[in-house]
């Protein structure tokens, strides 16, 4: 956009302002993209969030300011602003959700209940699942034996049927 304007003709100050001001906001834009890497990787336990987060509320104000400059440059050079409004709102609104969960610091949170309460269930868990595992195996290793004595006492009792009628029948 600041191309199109900078390259129209006739090359007029109106013009010019509104290709700065376009510029203007694509460097606030930048700026706050940077800001937003440093607050989401800054935990809030540290000393320099607070003053990131000062910065991320003021770029976040300084937004629809700016936004405005670009609108009245346009009106005043008659270029369309296209849905330059709603597009920067949107921006704007998905900023403000940046910040908001870059303040409640859910990656530290996340990590923490990753290291602490989810490792402590985590090895709960694997350690009741083990003490399941292993009374199903003595619990397999008896019927095993049962199965075992169960056998070996019918084999004799035919056995012993089988004695019995040989002598019976020979006697």
């Amino acid at each position: 956009m600041e191309t199109a304007i900078r390259a129209a003709e006739p090359k007029t100050p109106a013009n010019e302002a509104t290709a700065v001001a376009i510029h203007g906001l694509a460097a606030d834009v930048q700026e706050m993209v940077r800001i937003a890497a440093q607050h989401l990787s800054t935990s809030s336990t540290d000393s320099i969030f607070a003053d990131l987060d000062q910065r991320f509320k003021d770029s976040l104000e300084q937004l629809p300011k700016s936004t405005d400059r670009i609108l009245e440059a346009c009106r005043t050079a008659n270029v369309s602003s296209g849905d330059l409004s709603s597009s920067i709102s949107t921006l704007r609104s998905s900023f403000a959700e940046i910040l908001r969960l870059s303040t409640l610091d859910t990656n530290n949170q996340s990590a923490n209940i990753s290291l602490t309460t989810a490792r402590d269930r985590a090895i709960t868990a694997v350690t009741a699942i083990d003490e399941l595992v292993e009374a199903f195996k003595t619990r397999a290793d008896q019927d095993v034996a049962d199965s075992r004595a169960s056998y070996d006492q019918g084999l004799i009792y035919i056995l012993i049927g089988c004695v019995v009628g040989l002598a019976v029948g020979f006697g």
